[in-house]
């Protein structure tokens, strides 16, 4: 099955925030080795969290 970009930014964008809700704290860069997601990915996600 193929998935839409957009489908595949909102698994990610569920991943990172389930790692949040998990660590509590965490960095970007933890983001991006606990997701591995790239960083900018990671930072683009948390951006929208600001």
């Amino acid at each position: 099955m193929i998935s839409s970009k957009y489908t595949i930014r909102e698994q990610n964008e569920a991943k990172i925030l389930n790692i949040i809700i998990q660590e509590k704290e965490v960095s970007r860069a933890e983001l991006s080795n606990l997701s591995k997601l790239n960083k900018a990915s990671v930072s683009s996600i948390t951006k929208k969290t600001d």
